[in-house]
């Protein structure tokens, strides 16, 4: 009588209790080491952005510092500078005033009066000549007192300028004393 025959069936040993459903008593530990790993790096990665993006932000800071101190330096030189040429328009100012006798000289020097003057407008500078307004000692100095109103500018011996709306030099007045 001949036996029927029963299938055949493998099994796999080396992977008995490794299924699916199955709890192994042996760390798996080269995901892990992965995994932290991975973790560190977007720390890192994390961390690394964030001090780019305070390292360009004081960049910038800095960048629009020095920018501010330059400008307020050339700002500060080119006043310095105006102030200079008021002296020399004050000279010719002067010379204009004692050439009555030599009338071609006196026209040459008020064409120079007015090229200066030309040049101090197109810089901003504005002329202030306080001629019987009320003192003022944030835009006038006082250096004499003489018979007129009370408080007000009665001559005006060297007239101020502005510029910007900031003084650069202010005007020589003599006050009236009342």
């Amino acid at each position: 009588m001949e036996h029927p025959k029963k299938p055949l069936s493998i099994v796999d040993k080396r992977r008995v209790g490794h299924g699916a459903d199955a709890v192994s008593t042996e760390p798996n530990l080269k995901p892990g080491y992965v995994q932290e790993l991975e973790e560190r790096t977007r720390r890192a990665e994390a961390a690394l952005r964030q001090r780019v993006a305070e390292l360009d932000a004081e960049t910038q800071h800095s960048r629009e510092r020095i920018r501010a101190d330059l400008e307020r330096q050339f700002e500060r030189k080119e006043a310095d500078l105006l102030v200079e040429v008021l002296g020399l328009l004050d000279d010719v100012d002067r010379a204009v005033a004692l050439s009555s006798e030599a009338p071609a000289v006196a026209q040459g020097l008020e064409i120079l009066s007015a090229r200066v003057d030309h040049f101090l407008k197109a810089h901003g500078c504005e002329k202030l000549v306080p001629q019987g307004e009320p003192f003022d000692p944030e835009r006038m100095e006082a250096t004499t007192v003489l018979d007129g109103p009370a408080g007000q500018v009665v001559q005006v011996f060297q007239a101020g300028y502005a510029r910007n709306g900031q003084l650069i030099r202010p005007a020589h007045v003599a006050v009236g004393r009342g």
